[in-house]
């Protein structure tokens, strides 16, 4: 039975990401504004390439902070956006970067149609990113931290119980043009990292299925107001 659930589990991933980025006639992944037919959109891995890139992570990972948290929004419409919050010994750092120009899916799409090259080192460097700090107090960031993993225990239970569903009814529901939520943890040697697929709606956290990607929307709407 426990193997069983975890065949639907899987396959109900597979099914969600699929429907997430699309899958035309010959295979190439089609995410968020799909570009013309006649030439082939960006990979998700030359995408992700970018992004790392773009919005530095190997900057804060690793890194030599006690704990840092990095959330990564990537819509299927709409800009992506990262946020880093550090806790060091005497002081914490929130960092938010966004492109200055629109989508980054869009952009790569652009110049992989106007180059026909993708390289991931050559096209970020045609595309802006706008890095803000933000000035918060440490015990906010406290809360964060805290709220994290209260979060993460809940969307622990969630996956649980959609899965005994998924097994018992045979039956599941689907988001489409939702977004991935990325999320990475770290704490001194010890490291966690969470990909979830939810509603896309940042604006009414109430519609996301996870209580972690509630928890990255919250922490969004915070942040912005801290700008």
């Amino acid at each position: 039975m426990i193997n069983h659930t975890m065949s639907i589990i899987h396959t109900t991933i597979a099914i969600l990401v699929l429907l997430f980025i699309g899958i035309d006639s010959k295979g190439n992944h089609l995410l968020q504004d799909s570009p013309s037919n006649s030439y082939r959109p960006i990979s998700s891995k030359t995408y992700d390439q970018v992004l790392d890139i773009l919005f530095r992570q190997n900057e804060f990972l690793p890194n030599k902070a006690i704990w840092s948290i990095v959330i990564r929004f990537k819509p299927s419409s709409g800009v992506e956006t990262q946020i880093v919050i550090r806790r060091k010994e005497e002081k914490v750092e929130v960092i938010s970067f966004t492109p200055k120009n629109g989508s980054i899916y869009s952009q790569l799409n652009s110049i992989l149609k106007q180059t026909g090259i993708e390289d991931a080192i050559k096209m970020a460097k045609e595309i802006e990113i706008e890095r803000k700090e933000i000035k918060t107090s440490l015990r906010q960031v406290n809360y964060w931290h805290t709220s994290l993993f209260r979060s993460i225990s809940q969307s622990a239970r969630q996956l649980s119980e959609y899965g005994k569903e998924l097994d018992k009814t045979g039956k599941e529901s689907f988001v489409v043009h939702g977004a991935i939520y990325d999320c990475w943890y770290e704490h001194l040697l010890n490291k966690m990292s969470f990909s979830l697929y939810d509603v896309g709606d940042s604006q009414n956290t109430s519609m996301a299925r996870y209580n972690l990607v509630k928890w990255m929307n919250i922490l969004r709407h915070e942040v912005e107001q801290l700008k």
